[in-house]
């Protein structure tokens, strides 16, 4: 009788057990092995970070954070050149004109697609795998702007007082470079002078 007892009680046991179990999904009770990629836009894995300008980050540095709070612009923490020519001098290139914010992929993607000539600033960045990331860009004049105002002015990111190229094309001739000096100088330089390359990417 007492062993029977002792069989129902454990019956009642796993019973019990097996019904908490049930209670909870496997995602409460296994870690998450699978992790989002932590700059994903579209995976929203970046609610309730805080970040700030200057902050180093998914592979350089913050220089820019939307209205959202939880995504923006990293700039590469080091020059990819020393002297690249913005290349195709003589070819207006349709889509690489965008000069604000966000608009420097689609410029880069623009000028590989229409000028083929190898080492040119926006191959290089396009090219780049760095710190375990292969989507980094040339940034427009106005994401270009952004990186001398924050990193640059700030003593950030390790510029030097040179020209560096944007991808903001003005038609066959010229393209937006920003030279990175105290005074900060915005001008157009011909597409076939060499000046200082930095690749960005997005979060």
């Amino acid at each position: 009788m007492l062993h029977d007892k002792i069989l129902n009680m454990k019956k009642i046991f796993f019973i019990q057990l097996i019904f908490l179990f049930s209670l909870y999904s496997c995602d409460d009770i296994v870690p998450n092995l699978k992790r989002d990629n932590p700059l994903d836009t579209n995976s929203g894995n970046n609610t309730n970070t805080v970040f700030t300008i200057g902050q180093a980050y998914g592979g350089g540095i913050i220089f820019y954070i939307d209205g959202t709070g939880q995504h923006g612009l990293i700039s590469s923490t080091t020059d990819q050149s020393t002297g690249a020519e913005w290349g195709c001098k003589g070819t207006t290139i349709s889509g690489a004109d965008g000069a604000g914010i966000g608009s420097g992929n689609q410029n880069t993607t623009a000028i590989i697609t229409s000028c083929t000539t190898s080492s040119i600033a926006a191959k290089i960045c396009y090219d780049l795998v760095l710190n375990g990331y292969s989507d980094w860009f040339l940034p427009s004049k106005g994401e270009l702007d952004l990186m001398y105002t924050n990193l640059a002015k700030q003593n950030l990111g390790g510029f030097t007082n040179v020209d560096y190229w944007s991808s903001t094309g003005f038609g066959g001739t010229y393209a937006s470079a920003l030279n990175f000096n105290p005074s900060y100088s915005d001008h157009l330089l011909d597409k076939d002078i060499s000046a200082r390359v930095r690749a960005v990417r997005a979060f």
